[in-house]
């Protein structure tokens, strides 16, 4: 790449790029020109969207570990058969999974022993209401 292709991209005011512009011949103007249709091919200018920043925004806060624990769950949380292969699992999905982890591994009391305790407790709660509702009618 010719000099004149790489000054344009320092200019930053449109009239230090026109004067620019105006001071290069016709092969450095077609240099230029060809550069910025490569660029615009390349998609190099395109603007990020607002969920790709956040999403940008969002690795890069990630500490390292936790970046590679991010990849882990993107090749994860992919539809491994059928017409969608491939493709992320839809945020109804991924919700339903979060639901199905919070209720069982974060239920406090979700061991069988667990439920044996609640069970009694139940019932020796049920016979002190007995014993209040017998004793307080008389």
């Amino acid at each position: 790449m010719k000099n004149g292709c790489m000054k344009i991209i320092f200019y930053s005011s449109q009239s230090r790029c026109q004067n620019f512009l105006d001071d290069l011949n016709n092969e450095d103007f077609n240099c230029v020109l060809e550069f910025i249709y490569d660029v615009k091919k390349q998609n190099a200018l395109e603007i990020p969207t607002h969920s790709e920043k956040t999403l940008i925004e969002l690795i890069q806060s990630l500490s390292v570990e936790e970046k590679k624990n991010a990849i882990k769950l993107l090749e994860n949380m992919r539809y491994p058969k059928g017409k969608n292969r491939g493709k992320i699992i839809s945020p109804y999905l991924q919700q339903q999974l979060v639901d199905v982890i919070s209720n069982s591994l974060y239920r406090p009391q979700s061991s069988y022993a667990a439920l044996q305790k609640e069970l009694v407790d139940f019932g020796v709660q049920n016979a002190l209401i007995k014993f209040d509702q017998i004793f307080s009618t008389s």
